[in-house]
């Protein structure tokens, strides 16, 4: 113990042993407190902000313990800035002058979660497909269908999906 401050802990092992255990606390409340949040009776009020402010600050401490470095200058890298993106234009611009081209700066997490591969341009390109289909005379149906076998990745035959297409419509017929 320390002369000037008799509570505070100097053996390393007993540091090491509170840090631990301040670890695994922070660890299980990180995942008590959205759970306690999600019991019945659901309402935000004063103890649902507590368990809020509690789950961020253990999740701070785990990645502090972690990583070195604090969950908010972690948010803080992927956040892009305005330095950033004039860092960005400087190195094009110095690209340029030197006859190479610089991709563009990758998607951040959320939006690369978000657009799940998708390229930029998918909305013209979706454009184009849905014009060509109605030129060709088929309907939305078709177009439903070729999303659908594109996500599942069906190895069905454009004859199959016409079919199954003219059987719904003439199901829905019927029921009307």
């Amino acid at each position: 113990m320390d002369i000037t401050n008799p509570d505070k802990p100097t053996d390393p092992v007993e540091i090491q042993q509170w840090r631990k255990l301040f670890y695994n606390t922070s660890l299980g409340l990180c995942i008590a407190c959205p759970l306690i949040a999600l019991l019945p009776p659901r309402k935000m009020d004063l103890y649902t902000f507590g368990l809020g402010v509690t789950w961020f600050t253990c999740a701070g401490y785990v990645v502090q313990e972690r990583t070195g470095q604090g969950i908010l200058w972690h948010l803080g890298n992927h956040i892009p800035s305005a330095r950033n993106a004039q860092r960005m234009e400087e190195m094009r611009r110095e690209a340029a002058q030197q006859g190479r081209e610089i991709k563009d700066q990758p998607r951040g997490i959320l939006k690369s979660i978000w657009m799940a591969g998708e390229r930029d341009d998918w909305v013209e390109e979706r454009a184009r497909k849905e014009k060509e289909a109605l030129e060709e005379g088929r309907g939305y149906g078709g177009l439903i269908m070729d999303q659908v076998k594109g996500a599942f990745k069906t190895d069905a035959s454009e004859e199959e999906i016409r079919e199954a297409e003219v059987h719904a419509k003439e199901q829905a017929r019927k029921n009307d």
